[in-house]
Protein backbone atom coordinates (compact mmCIF):
# COMPACT_ATOMS: atom_id res chain seq x y z
CA UNK A 1 0.00 0.00 0.00
CA UNK A 2 2.83 2.14 0.65
CA UNK A 3 4.43 1.73 -2.81
CA UNK A 4 0.83 2.35 -4.41
CA UNK A 5 0.37 5.35 -2.42
CA UNK A 6 4.29 6.94 -2.50
CA UNK A 7 4.72 6.34 -6.38
CA UNK A 8 2.09 4.55 -8.14
CA UNK A 9 4.32 1.60 -8.67
CA UNK A 10 6.92 4.23 -11.16
CA UNK A 11 10.58 3.59 -9.51
CA UNK A 12 11.55 6.69 -11.67
CA UNK A 13 8.81 9.00 -10.14
CA UNK A 14 10.83 12.00 -8.58
CA UNK A 15 8.43 14.56 -6.33
CA UNK A 16 8.86 17.70 -6.06
CA UNK A 17 10.99 17.20 -2.44
CA UNK A 18 13.24 15.03 -4.71
CA UNK A 19 12.16 11.88 -3.14
CA UNK A 20 12.26 9.36 -5.70
CA UNK A 21 11.90 5.58 -6.37
CA UNK A 22 9.18 3.15 -5.20
CA UNK A 23 9.01 4.60 -1.90
CA UNK A 24 9.63 8.19 -2.51
CA UNK A 25 12.63 7.61 0.01
CA UNK A 26 13.66 11.91 0.65
CA UNK A 27 17.02 12.77 1.34
CA UNK A 28 16.50 13.54 5.29
CA UNK A 29 15.27 9.62 5.29
CA UNK A 30 17.75 8.70 3.26
CA UNK A 31 20.44 9.97 6.01
CA UNK A 32 18.53 7.76 8.30
CA UNK A 33 18.33 4.67 5.86
CA UNK A 34 22.16 5.09 4.89
CA UNK A 35 23.29 4.89 8.63
CA UNK A 36 22.49 0.71 8.41
CA UNK A 37 23.53 0.47 4.49
CA UNK A 38 26.65 2.76 4.21
CA UNK A 39 27.36 0.51 1.05
CA UNK A 40 24.49 1.37 -0.93
CA UNK A 41 25.66 3.37 -4.54
CA UNK A 42 24.59 7.68 -4.37
CA UNK A 43 24.91 9.21 -7.46
CA UNK A 44 27.39 12.29 -6.71
CA UNK A 45 25.70 15.79 -6.51
CA UNK A 46 22.01 14.54 -6.31
CA UNK A 47 21.16 16.53 -3.32
CA UNK A 48 22.36 19.96 -4.86
CA UNK A 49 20.18 19.34 -8.05
CA UNK A 50 16.61 20.50 -8.75
CA UNK A 51 13.68 17.69 -9.05
CA UNK A 52 13.92 18.06 -12.80
CA UNK A 53 16.85 17.60 -13.69
CA UNK A 54 17.25 14.91 -11.40
CA UNK A 55 14.26 13.29 -13.14
CA UNK A 56 15.73 14.48 -16.59
CA UNK A 57 18.72 12.56 -15.47
CA UNK A 58 16.65 9.58 -14.85
CA UNK A 59 15.30 9.47 -17.82
CA UNK A 60 18.25 10.08 -19.70
CA UNK A 61 19.67 7.04 -18.31
CA UNK A 62 22.74 9.27 -16.70
CA UNK A 63 20.93 8.54 -12.89
CA UNK A 64 19.83 4.74 -12.55
CA UNK A 65 19.70 2.15 -9.96
CA UNK A 66 23.43 1.15 -10.83
CA UNK A 67 24.30 4.38 -9.24
CA UNK A 68 21.25 5.58 -6.75
CA UNK A 69 19.91 2.93 -4.41
CA UNK A 70 16.74 4.84 -4.46
CA UNK A 71 16.06 4.08 -8.19
CA UNK A 72 17.12 0.04 -7.46
CA UNK A 73 13.63 -1.70 -6.48
CA UNK A 74 15.02 -3.76 -3.84
CA UNK A 75 17.29 -1.35 -2.24
CA UNK A 76 13.76 1.57 -2.47
CA UNK A 77 11.73 -1.07 -0.54
CA UNK A 78 14.08 -2.39 2.04
CA UNK A 79 15.45 1.38 2.61
CA UNK A 80 11.43 2.46 2.90
CA UNK A 81 10.44 -0.78 5.30
CA UNK A 82 13.92 -0.09 7.61
CA UNK A 83 12.51 3.67 7.83
CA UNK A 84 9.17 2.79 8.64
CA UNK A 85 10.52 0.16 11.22
CA UNK A 86 12.65 3.35 12.20
CA UNK A 87 9.70 5.53 12.92
CA UNK A 88 7.63 2.78 14.49
CA UNK A 89 10.45 2.56 17.11
CA UNK A 90 10.28 6.25 17.65
CA UNK A 91 6.70 6.33 18.21
CA UNK A 92 6.55 3.34 20.35
CA UNK A 93 8.25 4.90 23.13
CA UNK A 94 6.05 4.25 26.12
CA UNK A 95 6.28 8.73 26.87
CA UNK A 96 4.69 8.79 23.23
CA UNK A 97 2.54 5.68 23.39
CA UNK A 98 0.99 7.35 26.77
CA UNK A 99 0.52 10.57 24.74
CA UNK A 100 -1.53 8.77 21.99
CA UNK A 101 -3.35 6.64 24.49
CA UNK A 102 -4.50 9.76 25.99
CA UNK A 103 -5.92 11.51 22.54
CA UNK A 104 -7.56 8.21 21.06
CA UNK A 105 -9.84 5.90 21.64
CA UNK A 106 -7.70 3.60 19.61
CA UNK A 107 -4.41 3.87 19.88
CA UNK A 108 -3.26 1.23 17.04
CA UNK A 109 -4.92 3.14 14.60
CA UNK A 110 -3.68 6.68 15.45
CA UNK A 111 -0.47 5.63 16.34
CA UNK A 112 0.20 3.61 12.24
CA UNK A 113 -1.75 7.05 11.63
CA UNK A 114 1.75 8.78 13.02
CA UNK A 115 3.82 6.78 11.63
CA UNK A 116 2.73 7.04 7.85
CA UNK A 117 2.10 10.78 8.62
CA UNK A 118 6.04 11.02 9.79
CA UNK A 119 6.97 8.83 6.67
CA UNK A 120 4.89 11.07 4.41
CA UNK A 121 6.53 14.39 5.96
Amino acid sequence: ALIAQESGFDPTVVSCAKAMGLTQVTTLAQTEILRNYKDWPRYPGIDDMTAAKIKYLILKGTVNAQNEWRLDNEKSIRGGLAYVKMLAERWNTPENLEKIRAISDDPVIAQTQLILASYNS
